[in-house]
């Protein structure tokens, strides 16, 4: 969770949350069974130890993507944390302690993701950790000594330095624009061997994700009209067109393999496609009865054949053996051809 690949995508605060989940379950021991914020550390606690887990033993084909799944339960967990031990601090000395140490290990870990990418706002990392000293001194220090005041001074610059990392990814991400199927947060970021992982529009060429821009080495559908999934999902604007004036009653307007292919139709005219052998093309689903039904009902009209890389079943081959000889070649359209069925679904072949 804290390499080039995934690390600034989620690991900024994974351990301070990971922690409050020890901290939230001590703060609410004494407390009814039905308590619901030991309810809320206990859900929380658990999504999040899932996912690590899970992330943890992933290999092959991983989008950065996946990691936002964790953002609900980061949040959560490091804001029930950090109430918790300023309230402890507020009490025991031990409180504070824990909560100094937050903002220092945070801190370091911050740094240490900011390396990565020393192009993205030099000397942040450095800065994080030298502020989080002074603050760990002041949150350290008995409560009554100190004072309140200069104490929520030290813990609100506490809390911006743990998110000054994440906010520094965030704003590249707004001034980034991307293409392909793996959006990712911040520059691209390299380990200590220069490894390239995640950032910069898609994982890099090495990883088991793919290439920058491309669909992450899925056999998915090619968009019409272009050469490929990494093209910035150009789309045939005849072709739209031509679909949409011609669409009647029917359900989808068209057909087409994967659905890399059947999203940038989509998105181009706004109305839905039916996406043949699911996200790669290669799920034996719709089944060529099923496929004739839609035509016989008058759900589906036309099937754009030959647009998409993906991989050969039966059920896909069994649809272009009978989309090609009971349908009508009306447009030829980048890789593919487009057929119009109708007459099938008039005669019932």
């Amino acid at each position: 969770m804290f390499n080039a690949q995934l690390g600034g995508q989620v690991g900024w605060l994974l351990p301070l949350a990971l922690v409050s989940i020890g901290i939230g379950l001590v703060a609410r021991r004494c407390f009814a069974r039905t308590d619901l914020k030991r309810a809320a550390y206990l859900m929380w606690g658990l999504w999040l130890a899932a996912h690590v887990i899970v992330f943890s033993f992933m290999s092959g084909i991983i989008h950065s993507y996946y990691a936002v799944v964790m953002a609900p339960a980061i949040g959560a967990l490091v804001g029930g944390g950090v109430v918790e031990l300023w309230r402890f601090r507020e009490r025991v000395r031990w409180g504070g302690v824990v909560l100094a140490l937050a903002v220092t290990g945070s801190a370091i870990l911050a740094w240490r993701l900011l390396e990565r990418t020393p192009t993205l706002a030099p000397g942040l990392g450095i800065a994080i950790i030298a502020l989080s000293i002074p603050v760990a001194v002041l949150l350290i220090s008995p409560a009554r000594s100190v004072g309140r005041r200069p104490a929520l001074v030290a813990a609100g610059l506490g809390l911006a330095l743990m998110l000054a990392g994440p906010v520094a990814y965030a704003a590249d991400t707004i001034q980034t624009a991307y293409a392909g199927g793996d959006p990712s947060a911040g520059p691209t970021a390299t380990d200590g061997s220069g490894r390239a992982g995640f950032g910069g529009g898609g994982p890099a060429a090495g990883f088991p994700g793919g290439t920058n821009g491309t669909d992450g080495g899925f056999a998915g559908g090619t968009f019409a009209g272009g050469n490929g999934p990494g093209d910035g999902g150009q789309v045939d604007s005849a072709l739209i067109e031509y679909l949409v004036a011609n669409r009647g009653s029917a359900t989808w307007i068209v057909a087409v393999n994967g659905a890399n292919e059947a999203g940038s139709i989509e998105l181009a005219s706004g109305m839905p496609v039916m996406a043949m052998g699911g996200f790669s093309g290669r799920d034996p689903a719709p089944t060529l009865s099923q496929l004739q039904a839609y035509v016989a009902s008058g759900q589906l009209r036309f099937v754009l054949i030959g647009g998409g890389r993906g991989g050969p079943n039966s059920a896909g081959s069994e649809i272009s053996s009978w989309v090609t000889a009971n349908g009508t070649a009306v447009e030829s359209v980048g890789n593919g051809t487009l057929y119009d069925l109708s007459g099938a679904a008039a005669t019932g072949s």
